[in-house]
C-alpha cells in the first residue's frame, strides 16, 4: 500500500488544500494562545470539533487537558477516561470518541511524533474498533492499535518506505510545524481518502 502512496504522489496530494498546512502550522506557532477564545475556534474549525455536537462543559474540560499536557504529557490512559467522565454534549450523554481525545494531545512535540488515529487511517489498516465490549475493553482495544500504529511509522521512517512521498510533500507544501510521523498521517489520510472518491474504479489507483 506504501508503493501505492509513493507511485500516486502527485495525485494525492492535490487533494490536500495548502490551507490545511498553513493552519495547522498557525495553530503550533501560536500554542501559547491556547486560552483564547480565538485560538479555541482556530483549533476547534481546523480538528471539525464543531460538528461533534459537543457540550461547553465538556470543550471547556478538553481545553484545560489540552494546556496542562502542554506543560507536562498525560498519560493517554488517564486523558480517555477524564475525558470520557465529563459528559459530551447537553443531553449528558458520556462517549468514548478516541480521536478527539488524542487530538487533545495533538500539539505536544512528542505527541507530533505519534500518529493520530481517525476513521480514514483505522480504514487504510482494515481496523473497526468493536463497539459492543466494555468500556475498559474498548480502551484496550484502541490503545493496542494506537500502539501499533507507533511501532509502524517508527518501521515506515526507518525502512524509507515513504520517504519519496515525504520528500515530495515538503517540496510541495513548505510546512514549518510538521513532523514527518505528521507527514505520514496526511498521506494516508490523503490516499485513503482519495481511494473512497472513486479513483480505484476510475483506475487511477492500480492495484499491483
Amino acid at each position: 500500500m506504501y508503493f501505492l502512496i509513493n507511485v500516486n504522489i502527485s495525485d494525492i496530494l492535490k487533494s490536500i488544500e495548502l490551507d490545511h498546512v498553513k493552519k495547522y502550522d498557525w495553530l503550533i506557532k501560536n500554542i501559547h494562545q491556547i486560552k483564547s477564545s480565538n485560538y479555541q475556534t482556530s483549533y476547534k474549525t481546523f480538528w471539525r470539533l464543531h460538528g461533534a455536537g459537543l457540550s461547553n462543559e465538556y470543550c471547556s474540560t478538553y481545553f484545560q487537558f489540552l494546556n496542562r499536557h502542554l506543560q507536562k504529557p498525560i498519560e493517554m490512559k488517564e486523558l480517555i477516561k477524564s475525558l470520557y467522565n465529563g459528559p459530551v454534549n447537553s443531553s449528558g450523554r458520556k462517549s468514548l470518541r478516541f480521536h478527539l481525545q488524542q487530538k487533545c494531545c495533538a500539539l505536544g512535540r512528542e505527541i507530533r511524533q505519534h500518529p493520530l488515529l481517525d476513521s480514514l487511517i483505522s480504514s487504510f489498516y482494515f481496523f473497526k474498533p468493536n463497539r459492543r465490549l466494555s468500556f475498559d475493553k474498548r480502551v484496550e482495544e484502541l490503545i493496542k492499535f494506537y500502539k501499533f500504529l507507533k511501532y509502524e511509522y517508527n518501521r515506515i521512517l526507518k525502512n524509507s518506505l515513504l520517504q519519496k512521498s515525504i520528500e515530495t510533500f515538503r517540496v510541495r507544501f513548505k510546512p514549518l510545524h510538521f513532523t514527518d510521523e505528521k507527514i505520514i498521517d496526511s498521506l494516508i489520510w490523503a490516499f485513503t481518502s482519495y481511494s473512497f472518491k472513486g479513483a480505484v474504479i476510475d483506475k487511477n489507483v492500480v492495484f499491483c
